[in-house]
């Protein structure tokens, strides 16, 4: 019989989205993988609606990382998206590899602020889940 090592608990990001939607106006924000996988969210967001929007918000992370190729363009070099509802907008931008952080604003928000505020989180959520990726491979070698 095969014994498999105890998986370690996933470290709670959730205070990195938390400090995102403290700022006036960003009302929900949470983390995907690229495949459309919940990675985090933040705390205030029901977790079947987190994970809904995650999968919903896979296609236009997809488009916009690959729907330039056909016109030549190298694929991945999306920085940001931005989906203008009559309510808000919904902002996605790219983080580490393969993921991407997701929020959404109300109609009256300032937009570079956000658009700031998000460059700052993205960083951070890279930093965050990239030292933890490194570290789990190290427990695992």
């Amino acid at each position: 019989m095969t014994e498999t090592a105890p998986t370690a608990p996933k470290p709670d990001r959730s205070w990195v989205l938390d400090d995102l939607v403290e700022h006036s106006g960003i009302r929900a924000a949470i983390a995907v993988s690229g495949d459309g996988m919940l990675l985090v969210k933040n705390t205030g967001l029901d977790q079947a609606d987190a994970e809904r929007w995650a999968a919903v918000s896979s296609p236009l992370q997809a488009c916009a990382r690959h729907g330039m190729e056909p016109l030549g363009y190298p694929t991945g070099g999306f920085e940001q998206v931005l989906v203008q509802h009559a309510q808000g907008y919904q902002l996605l931008q790219p983080f580490g590899e393969e993921s991407y952080l997701v929020l959404v604003t109300d109609a009256d928000t300032d937009l570079g602020v956000v658009s700031t505020e998000m460059q700052m989180t993205a960083k951070r959520l890279g930093q965050e889940m990239g030292t933890a990726a490194r570290t789990a491979a190290r427990r695992s070698s």
